[in-house]
């Protein structure tokens, strides 16, 4: 009798907590649009879940645009990662290869035609995103500076020291 208590205390636990486990949890991911228009991209920032698809729709008939991603948010000119292909006219649309939503990373986008007379460019937050590469050094060039300003103040005093000594 005891054992079969037990089996089913097993059996009503096992039944109360498989349903609270799997809620919430969907696993088709969600597909977010980006609009392309006149000179900018809407939303130009937006944060998606890691695995979700990123749409680009070009909606303007009379402007060439294209997708092309940059290491950083200062960046001008495409050097590597995702790119839509040549500038093209609107209606059409690109979707983002799904190998680049599968971590957390931050990616940084640009339309090459308008980057720079428009400053056309977005951002894609995928989870919890990552630090920018910064194309100026960085933290590591932040440190370099304070060690090298650092440098120059001891040297100085020392210089001043000796010339003290020296006049004593």
């Amino acid at each position: 009798m005891r054992k079969a208590i037990t089996y089913f205390s097993v059996l009503m636990l096992c039944l109360l907590i498989i349903p609270i486990v799997g809620e919430g949890q969907d696993s088709s991911p969600t597909t977010h649009e980006i609009n392309v228009r006149n000179y900018s991209f809407s939303p130009a920032e937006i944060q998606i879940d890691i695995g979700d698809i990123v749409v680009f729709k070009w909606e303007d008939g009379s402007l060439q645009h294209n997708v092309e991603e940059v290491s950083n948010s200062k960046k001008t000119s495409y050097d590597s990662g995702f790119r839509s292909g040549d500038p093209e006219n609107g209606p059409t649309q690109w979707t983002l290869p799904s190998t680049y939503t599968q971590e957390n990373i931050t990616l940084f986008y640009i339309c090459g035609p308008h980057v720079v007379s428009h400053n056309m460019r977005g951002k894609i937050i995928v989870g919890s995103g990552s630090e920018e590469i910064d194309g100026g050094g960085g933290k590591l060039g932040m440190i370099l500076a304070i060690f090298l300003v650092t440098g120059v103040i001891i040297f100085a005093m020392i210089a001043y020291l000796q010339k003290q000594k020296k006049s004593a």
